[in-house]
């Protein structure tokens, strides 16, 4: 009822003073590799509007829009509750991504049993390219147990700067590596067979009375991709 209160009260001053603001929510991977350009786009088209973006955990991105902390959500995976709507942004796929001095970086696909003798650095097992993984593993009568896990973060950049020093191999969104691939930094190779495919949603409440907003950053998306 707090964060109800605090919307209402802010809402009121936000009329008097002819702003729209929205809290969003992100998961690490879309607030830090998709959303950005978005949301300076949309802004410069919209002086009117103030974000507020929070970056958090899939499973306290729902919580956050059940208690309205937050407006809507973009987010990397299904939307997994039919508590809300989603709106397709994006789709992705996962890759291995290795140091371009590691043995396999010329390689042009590899099979996962080719990999069971490497050092995994992966995202924490809340995260949404984690969980696309292990349902991968599991679809080919696989498992992550098979597999040795050396760090295991929620920060992309770590996970990119130890695979860039070679300690290690991670699976992660190609469009999350794509730059640092055509810097020289990384090299992403497709896994042999695998569909791993990820989506980018727009999620929000039943209730959400500016889904015309969110059609808009739909469109401004598609203009910049």
């Amino acid at each position: 009822m707090t964060a109800v209160y605090n919307n209402t009260h802010q809402a009121l001053e936000d009329a008097r003073n002819h702003l729209h603001r929205f809290n969003i929510a992100t998961t690490p991977t879309a607030g830090e590799y998709y959303i950005p350009q978005l949301l300076a786009a949309y802004c410069r088209e919209h002086s009117d509007v103030h974000i507020n973006l929070i970056t958090d955990s899939i499973n306290n991105i729902y919580n956050k829009l059940k208690l309205y902390e937050a407006d809507f959500a973009i987010i990397d995976g299904r939307l997994t509750s039919d508590k809300y709507h989603s709106i397709l942004l994006d789709t992705d796929y996962l890759c291995l991504i290795v140091s371009p001095q590691h043995p396999l970086a010329n390689r042009s696909s590899v099979s996962m049993n080719e990999l069971l003798e490497e050092s995994f650095i992966l995202r924490s097992k809340e995260a949404g390219t984690r969980e696309i993984f292990e349902s991968y593993l599991e679809s080919q009568r696989d498992s992550i147990r098979n597999y040795r896990i050396l760090i295991e973060t929620d920060s992309l950049a770590t996970i990119k700067e130890l695979v860039m020093s070679n300690m290690g191999v991670s699976i992660m969104s190609h469009n999350a590596c794509r730059e640092d691939e055509q810097k020289g930094r990384l090299k992403t190779i497709p896994i042999t067979n695998s569909t791993m495919i990820r989506e980018i949603n727009l999620v929000y409440p039943k209730d959400f009375q500016h889904v015309d907003v969110l059609l808009e950053l739909k469109k401004t998306y598609s203009k910049l991709h």
